[in-house]
């Protein structure tokens, strides 16, 4: 969760400190790994991540720091991304008694009501991006040098793409045209394991439970953060 407390959280000018050192120390872990990588290189498919990277620091594609800068950032996206996906689709299930009752029964429907929590709570609330060259989006006129804040709810609850917006609805014809795992080249290399962790951790939350439910008088809490979306306190009754 540190990169996500650097970008955007409210933190203090210790908690700052201490997290450019943690990351520091996971940069130098990940480095470490990498140089065992490029050691005993694989190409096949299955090659962990890191073997892809050792690839292209050999072959001059990026550098070393390079390689290192992206195995640290995929390695703090994919925590911080799952934690609040599962935390987001466990209090959607709390708050409706009713989804939860139809998701028992016809577990098939699970990876659909997987990608509506990825839709109506992304957990990354925005990504940045620089404006290289000239050029107008939506009638604004953008200059080199310009940032755009790409607000990934607001996306998702188009009105002109999504019917319904604002409701969760297990029976849309493409339960997948969302933004929240981004699009193009910049579509989260991560995605089929955040569903797959997301899909396991519901199945296993609704098989061994009959109900759930918010527990009165203690509200779900999010990170103060302006990036990410994800609970920090979640209490929930089961029986």
């Amino acid at each position: 969760m540190m990169g996500g407390d650097i970008l955007a959280g409210d933190v203090s000018h210790g908690r700052i400190a201490h997290l450019a050192t943690e990351s520091s120390r996971m940069a130098e872990y990940l480095g470490v790994h990498l140089d065992a990588a490029a050691s005993s290189l694989r190409s096949d498919p299955s090659a962990p991540l890191l073997h892809a990277l050792a690839h292209g620091v050999q072959s001059g594609d990026i550098t070393r720091p390079q390689a290192i800068g992206i195995a640290l950032v995929m390695f703090g996206a994919g925590g911080e991304s799952t934690a609040a996906l599962i935390g987001s689709a466990l209090r959607l299930l709390a708050s409706d008694p009713a989804l939860a009752d139809t998701l028992r029964r016809d577990p098939d429907l699970i990876p659909r009501f997987v990608e509506e929590t990825v839709r109506l709570e992304p957990p990354f609330k925005f990504h940045y991006r620089a404006v290289r060259r000239s050029c107008a989006l939506a009638g604004a006129e953008l200059r080199p040098g310009d940032r755009l804040m790409l607000l990934w709810a607001a996306a998702n609850r188009d009105p002109a793409v999504v019917e319904d917006p604002e409701t969760l609805r297990l029976d849309r014809r493409h339960p997948k045209q969302h933004m929240g795992f981004g699009r193009g080249r910049h579509f989260c290399v991560g995605a089929p394991l955040a569903r797959l962790e997301a899909r396991v951790v519901v199945e296993a939350v609704l098989a061994r439970t009959r109900s759930l439910r918010l527990r009165e008088g203690e509200p779900p809490v999010h990170a103060r953060s302006l990036f990410v979306r994800r609970l920090e306190h979640l209490a929930i009754d089961t029986a």
